[in-house]
């Protein structure tokens, strides 16, 4: 096993090539409880995965371990039902198996109130979507291993990571460089899977593989390269917004003008500088009175000892002091001096 890890190195750079753009994508959610968590299931299932090739177990038997595996990492990504390894106390004793089968019961009322929640067509709880984001990216990394190892079949390999993708980055609006990230590094490994056949193959019928690689290298290049260019290209031609940039490169919309005389009369005159001796002066940045207001009922009376609390009383404004120049205070003293003369 350690001799296939060193020479399938670059076999692994490109699985986690192709799991980055996903990785990044999911990081951005709104809608998760926590994106590191459900993150992990990805990078876990890559893990088991690779472990899971080099087992005896069938393709039934590993698809059933590796949804009873994620399943469990799941919930400890939803539900923390395992506390980190920080908190762990040994010897484990009877009251830590006591407090470990609370946590997994309270997790278990927590999936049925999901299921409750679901049926109501609303659920409150973002764990869920944790839940069900972890279990998902383990599954699609499992299964990415299991088809590109064991079958050498990078194109079912990359079907269900590549359509989750694009439902991810449509359904948030992403751009699409995610998308031409991915499709890079899939092409990559679809030629790498190939060569690896290939490569098989001439070492099964005795050839020369040093001459025929170089040939098959270049072709590879090239084509990778093309694709590549293509996958870029295609949603400007594809999408109305990518018409729009064509159009624009072509015919670029003219620079908006600094003058005033290009502004429009109602702009121009929105834009001239505020009279504050015709609306007067804001009012003063401290505690003294800026409006008078006149209720229609005196204000209650404090409560009394012993009393219950009553309910609260409403009191309408009747009339407004509205006539604000800016300074109330003087228009109020004035008013004083004017009462006190007569």
């Amino acid at each position: 096993m350690k001799a296939a890890l060193r020479e399938r190195w670059l076999l692994w750079l490109l699985l986690v090539a192709v799991c980055l753009p996903i990785s990044l994508s999911l990081g951005d959610t709104p809608g998760l409880s926590s994106p590191p968590a459900a993150l992990s299931g990805l990078w876990l299932g890559l893990l088991v995965g690779v472990l899971l090739t080099y087992t005896r177990f069938s393709g039934w038997g590993a698809a059933a371990y590796s949804l009873t595996l994620g399943f469990a990492a799941a919930a400890q990504a939803a539900g923390r039902v395992l506390p980190p390894l920080s908190a762990w106390v040994l010897p484990l004793g009877m009251d830590r198996l006591t407090w470990l089968n609370l946590r997994v019961t309270a997790f278990g009322v927590r999936m049925g109130g999901w299921w409750g929640d679901l049926l109501a067509q609303s659920v409150p709880d973002r764990g869920l979507w944790t839940f069900l984001a972890a279990w998902g990216l383990w599954c699609l990394a499992v299964w990415l291993v299991w088809w590109v190892l064991r079958r050498q079949n990078a194109y079912a390999a990359l079907l269900p990571l590549g359509l989750a993708l694009i439902f991810q980055t449509v359904r948030q609006g992403q751009s699409a460089n995610l998308l031409w990230a991915f499709g890079l590094a899939a092409l990559a490994l679809i030629a790498h899977c190939a060569f690896l056949r290939q490569a098989a193959d001439w070492q099964q019928r005795g050839l020369d593989t040093l001459s025929e690689f170089s040939d098959w290298a270049l072709g590879t290049v090239a084509a990778l390269v093309l694709l590549a260019g293509l996958a870029r290209l295609t949603p400007l031609a594809a999408t109305p917004q990518g018409w729009d940039q064509i159009r624009d490169f072509f015919n670029p919309p003219p620079a908006p003008s600094a003058s005033w005389s290009s502004l429009p009369a109602q702009a121009a005159q929105a834009l001239t500088p505020i009279r504050l001796e015709a609306i007067g002066h804001p009012p003063p940045q401290d505690e003294g009175v800026v409006l008078w207001v006149r209720l229609s009922d005196p204000p209650p009376p404090p409560p009394e000892a012993g009393t219950a609390a009553q309910p609260p009383r409403r009191y309408w404004r009747s009339a407004v002091y509205f006539g604000r120049t800016g300074h109330p205070r003087r228009r109020r003293r004035g008013r004083r001096e004017r009462r006190q003369k007569g």
